[in-house]
């Protein structure tokens, strides 16, 4: 079995030593936080816009799709982590990567 190639990252970027397929792995996990973020913003600013509606049936029914479409977003994207998770764990002995911390702007 071939070993795994290593990038080596600048530690003050705040990697240490990430495998290719740890960086991929968090990569795609970021990029889900992204989409369920949107989501969630979506279903508030769709929130609003249905509150704001007065009484137009139209503007209250595309609200309402907006909503039920990101709510089908923010499913996605977990179902998503998931199977990315997983397909990690059958690919790899090696447990997935912890999720990424707080990030700080200065050392504690």
């Amino acid at each position: 079995m071939t070993p795994t190639p290593v990038i080596t990252l600048p530690t003050t970027a705040g990697f240490s030593n990430l495998s290719i397929d740890q960086l991929l792995i968090n990569g795609v996990q970021f990029f889900l936080g992204i989409i369920a973020i949107a989501a969630f913003f979506s279903i508030i600013y769709s929130g609003v816009a249905m509150i704001t509606s007065n009484g137009d049936a139209a503007k209250f029914a595309s609200a309402r799709n907006n909503i039920i479409w990101a709510i089908i977003g923010i499913i996605v994207a977990m179902l998503s982590f998931v199977i990315v998770n997983l397909t990690y764990q059958f690919v790899t002995t090696d447990p997935p990567p912890p999720a990424p911390g707080p990030i700080t702007l200065w050392d504690e």
